[in-house]
């Protein structure tokens, strides 16, 4: 269920209007938590071209958040699952 105030990036076309719709999420998600997530199963990913834009252009930043790894007496370490990349504005 959609709430009043959540943006809907596809709704806008590719341009200056979905690149500030992506900033103001970008902004919501990094006040609640970690930042938008992207590049997994049912995300924006970060091939988009207004993503590239704002990346490019340093308003934005991809960072990655690992799992913690844990250790295997006879392998060594190893990772417990995968990780996430998280968008966040830069300067941040």
């Amino acid at each position: 269920m959609l709430k009043k105030k959540q943006i809907i990036i596809d709704n806008y076309r590719s341009g200056a209007q979905r690149r500030l719709a992506l900033m103001v999420l970008i902004a919501q998600r990094q006040d609640a938590g970690d930042g938008l997530p992207v590049n997994n199963k049912w995300q924006l990913n970060t091939k988009n071209k207004d993503i590239q834009y704002l990346m490019k252009r340093g308003k934005i930043q991809r960072i990655r958040h690992s799992t913690a790894p844990y250790r295997n007496l006879n392998t060594g370490l190893k990772k417990s699952g995968k990780g996430q990349t998280y968008l966040v504005l830069s300067g941040v």
